[in-house]
């Protein structure tokens, strides 16, 4: 089965905030890892705007 999971951020607070919680979050995911059952087909930022899509499938439901 296929999906779009969606996200829009809502900025707030100043530049030097929002930049540190950038870096939160990216420190929190980069151990991440993708379970076996999905399969991530694109990482899509929207350029001008806060953020994106990511298509994917999953072989199980």
């Amino acid at each position: 089965m296929k999906y779009l999971v969606n996200w829009n951020e809502r900025p707030q607070g100043s530049a030097i905030e929002y930049e540190n919680v950038q870096k939160r979050i990216l420190k929190i995911f980069q151990h991440w890892e993708i379970p076996s059952e999905i399969k991530v087909h694109a990482f899509v930022v929207r350029v001008g705007e806060w953020g994106g899509s990511m298509p994917r499938q999953m072989t199980r439901c």
